[in-house]
């Protein structure tokens, strides 16, 4: 009876706002009263399951792969050595002229035979002269002279003389000069150089040939859930 009887008091306070809900009559009359009864609602239980995290892919790193392999390598290219054979020698002696000769020079004094020669001093002559006469009485002597036509005979004088019989002249001869020797170093053998071909030399090394690339692969991770209980309502009252 307590339950109804708010009901009521509910409806009548408000009417005006219940006329659309269901039950109530759409035109209600004024200064009517309605009675309502009201069924509680009904609900069961259900169980609900929640996906707490979703599905995903997790990747994990394949790492990689590779294999040893051998090679042979140069280490040192070959190349060609020159080796210089240097030459040979030998003593050889040489004769020289360690002082030159000269012509020694031996002369011959001139010879002379003896001789004269007669040479004419003073020539024959003929001229006038004057001459004082004997008698003459004049203080002047120019009064006192005469002329006479006098001849003189030549004047000759002897000098003795020598004449050549040999000039002077001299004669030549070698003298002197002296020679040596000295030892002198000839090439008996040239030198010459040498081609000597070096090979190459190698190693063996080690390498690591990548056989598969480092990749990535791809595992999936289910969804985790859990189950909770929940009301749902059945029945509206």
């Amino acid at each position: 009876m307590k339950n109804i009887f708010y009901v009521l008091v509910v409806d009548l306070l408000s009417v005006p706002a219940l006329n659309a809900q269901n039950g109530l009559p759409a035109n209600p009359d004024p200064n009517k009263c309605y009675v309502r009864c009201v069924t509680p609602d009904v609900y069961e239980t259900q169980t609900v399951t929640v996906q707490t995290r979703p599905a995903y892919k997790r990747l994990e790193v394949v790492p990689a792969q590779y294999e040893t392999q051998t090679e042979t390598v140069v280490v040192r290219e070959g190349y060609t050595r020159y080796e210089i054979v240097p030459a040979e020698f030998a003593n050889e002696q040489v004769s020289y002229q360690r002082e030159q000769p000269y012509n020694k020079i031996a002369t011959t004094d001139a010879s002379f035979g003896s001789g004269s020669e007669r040479v004419e001093v003073a020539p024959k002559i003929s001229r006038w002269e004057y001459s004082p006469y004997e008698g003459c009485k004049s203080d002047d002597p120019g009064d006192c002279q005469v002329l006479c036509w006098r001849e003189y005979p030549a004047q000759f004088q002897d000098i003795p003389t020598q004449t050549l019989s040999a000039d002077a002249a001299y004669t030549t001869s070698p003298a002197g000069g002296r020679t040596d020797t000295y030892t002198k170093r000839v090439v008996s053998r040239a030198a010459e150089v040498r081609e000597i071909p070096v090979p190459q030399e190698t190693a063996t090394i080690e390498k690591r040939m990548l056989v598969k690339d480092e990749s990535v692969r791809e595992i999936m991770v289910d969804a985790e859930t859990t189950t909770v209980q929940r009301e749902v309502l059945k029945t509206k009252g």
